[in-house]
């Protein structure tokens, strides 16, 4: 048992070193070249940069820049440091090689260009290449082969290309031409060639129009194709209206206008009805003053009409009062129409009272309702009426608590009458700037990431061995349970 414990501790422990050790020689860092443009002409001149990417924490850096001499040539020279590392070198010695060396005692995080070149294109869809010949971490650790790097390539710009026609174009049908580039040859772009159209002569008439029918026209193209179109039906020449039914009083009429070539009716409108011819009112029955009359006239087709005429008004002897108003209570009239002796009843409106000198019962104050009262001079009654309160009458404010950019202030005002007071918020100051956009120096607005290589060593070196830790206890308990249950 002890032998089968020991074993199981050696595998645990040759693990864990095997395991921390796999981790820590890699990285996440990546070396990208790129051109200030990947499309060119031969003999332009492009600049190529090689890019490190951002917390790469790396302290050394080895790699070429290899290029193919009959595709690029290099511009003696423009081979420069980017500043990136603290400790660069660079050489420009070796034909179809660029060799960029750095260091740095602690570590690079920050990302940019480690160095730039020039070449002048020969050749037109070749590869610029960076090789890395080492690279090592900041705690020392090669990570050559796990540092991904890039390439580029440069096409062809298509500077200068030709139009040739493919397939030609006829009368009817359209052709095809293609813009091919002179220097790599390939077709850039096609295009139709629209179809050139027949050349048709004049038109000739071979059938005239009339106002009834179309006419047809036609011409010839240089091919012997022909072409044939109708000629519009001429218009109608109208000549006067003339009646077809004549209006009556209360019917409508229809007048037409005829073509003078073929008789044809082109155009119809309506006469309106003429209306009657009434004569004067003559009345049928006179109106009272308790019934309508009625009135009627004729016209000159025979038709008649017929009208009320309005109720006359009652012719009133004097008014006796039956009821004499006072005043909270209407009154009363009567009287007879000395035509029909019909009695009718008016109403006489209340008179109102009339008051005496106002007395105050309760003196209204800022915010409750006052009384007053008053003797009828008529009726002797006794009446009260609401003085309306009269309302505060406030000072000026004043601050009791100033406002802050964190905290609203408060104010306050009295009335010079009872003393009431009334409180309103001051709104919180607006926060000053100094004249700095979002982005400028200024405040240090920088946050800072967890550093997660660091995180990855915490659980290799700390939570790791502890997990070892507890499979171990859990097995060890398990072994003495055991042999205290076979005792």
């Amino acid at each position: 048992m002890k032998k089968a414990i020991s074993t199981f501790f050696a595998f645990l422990l040759v693990f864990s070193v095997c395991f921390s050790t796999a981790i820590a020689a890699t990285t996440t860092a990546k070396l990208t070249v790129k051109a200030n443009t990947t499309k060119a002409n031969v003999g332009d001149i492009i600049t190529v940069s090689v890019d490190l990417s951002e917390n790469s924490k790396l302290g050394t850096l080895t790699y070429k820049i290899q290029y193919d001499k009959t595709a690029f040539e290099y511009v003696s020279g423009s081979f420069t440091k980017g500043g990136i590392f603290p400790n660069e070198e660079i050489n420009d010695k070796t034909a179809g090689s660029l060799l960029y060396t750095a260091f740095t005692g602690t570590s690079v995080t920050a990302g940019g260009t480690t160095a730039t070149a020039k070449f002048k294109v020969l050749k037109l869809n070749s590869k610029i290449n960076v090789y890395v010949d080492e690279a090592y971490s900041d705690t020392d650790e090669e990570v050559t082969s796990s540092l991904s790097v890039s390439g580029v390539t440069i096409v062809c710009a298509h500077g200068k290309t030709e139009w040739k026609v493919i397939t030609s174009a006829t009368h009817t049908t359209a052709g095809k031409k293609s813009q091919i580039c002179s220097a790599c040859g390939e077709t850039v772009a096609t295009a139709v060639i629209p179809a050139t159209g027949h050349s048709y002569g004049s038109w000739t008439v071979t059938k005239a129009a009339t106002c009834t029918t179309k006419g047809v026209e036609k011409r010839t193209c240089s091919c012997g194709a022909t072409e044939t179109r109708d000629i519009a039906v001429k218009a109608h020449t109208p000549g006067n209206w003339t009646v077809k039914t004549a209006a009556t009083c209360e019917g409508k009429g229809t007048e037409v206008q005829k073509c003078t070539v073929c008789g044809t009716e082109v155009n119809t409108r309506e006469i309106a009805a003429k209306g009657h011819n009434y004569g004067k009112w003559t009345v049928v029955k006179d109106a009272t003053c308790t019934a309508k009359g009625t009135e009627t006239r004729t016209c000159s087709c025979g038709a008649t009409e017929t009208r009320d005429i309005a109720v006359k008004a009652h012719t009133p002897s004097e008014w006796t009062v039956v009821k004499a108003a006072t005043c909270t209570e209407k009154g009363e009239k009567s009287s007879e129409c000395t035509v029909c002796r019909e009695k009718y009843i008016e109403v006489i409106p209340a008179k109102g009272h009339t008051p005496s000198e106002w007395t105050v019962v309760k003196e209204a104050n800022c915010t409750i309702d006052g009384e007053k009262k008053s003797v009828c001079t008529a009726c002797n009654e006794e009446y009260t009426e609401v003085i309306p309160a009269l309302g505060h009458e406030f000072g000026e404010w004043e601050t009791v608590k100033e406002a802050t950019e964190t905290a609203e202030g408060k104010e306050k005002r009295v009335c010079s009458v009872c003393g009431e007071k009334e409180t309103r918020e001051i709104a919180k100051l607006t926060p000053e700037t100094d004249g700095k956009e979002n982005g400028e120096a200024g405040e240090d607005n920088n946050v800072t990431l967890p550093d997660t290589a660091s995180g990855g060593k915490i659980i290799i070196y700390v939570i790791i061995p502890l997990l070892i830790l507890i499979i171990v206890g859990v097995v060890v308990f398990f072994i003495v349970k055991r042999r205290r249950y076979c005792k």
